[in-house]
């Protein structure tokens, strides 16, 4: 977003909140907007006063980093985390409406090979997002889910679940070079 002034990013997020609402409906809008991005807003709104230290308002001394906490630090870290908030809503929406057939459509002309390619990236992430539930289904079974165990066991399992993924991205597109390698398809 260019203009971070608060008023805009209201009439943005109204905005995008409600062609949500119009594309996928109240629960996966309502899902999608507090369970998921709100946390992000705070995280981002409480961490920014950690590593901005402008501001004349000054609320807490951290005394291990003998730095200040202030209030427009703070405010700055709400804002920002509001344009992330607002910017994550609206690509909900360019997800729903712009599927890799109308974006080649667009920008086939202009930039083919370009255009291609972001195709094909972007597929991935929606095939990233189903095997990454097929995992975790396997691996919550198995009682190997990131839910359960200690800290350390639950980054154990969340990496081992990375692992399974990323080797599952790599082996998916030699699949169909198999048969070819065996002589089938000569």
């Amino acid at each position: 977003m260019f203009n971070q002034h608060p008023v805009f990013i209201g009439i943005s997020y109204i905005g995008a909140f409600s062609y949500s609402f119009l594309l996928n409906g109240w629960e996966k809008t309502l899902k999608q907007s507090f369970l998921l991005t709100l946390p992000g807003l705070l995280i981002v709104a409480l961490l920014n006063p950690m590593f901005n230290h402008y501001g004349v308002t000054m609320l807490y001394y951290v005394k291990s980093s003998g730095n200040w906490i202030t209030l427009e630090a703070l405010v700055y870290g709400v804002v920002l985390g509001a344009v992330m908030f607002v910017v994550i809503q609206w690509f909900s929406c360019y997800n729903k409406v712009m599927t890799t057939d109308k974006f080649i459509y667009l920008f086939g002309r202009i930039i083919p090979a370009l255009s291609l390619i972001l195709s094909m990236a972007l597929r991935f992430v929606p095939r990233f997002t189903a095997q990454l539930k097929v995992i975790r289904s396997g691996q919550k079974a198995m009682g190997r889910d990131v839910s359960e165990g200690s800290l350390f066991a639950r980054i154990r399992h969340g990496l081992n679940m990375l692992s399974i993924l990323v080797t599952w991205r790599w082996k998916t597109p030699l699949r169909p070079l198999i048969p070819c390698e065996a002589g089938d398809m000569v």
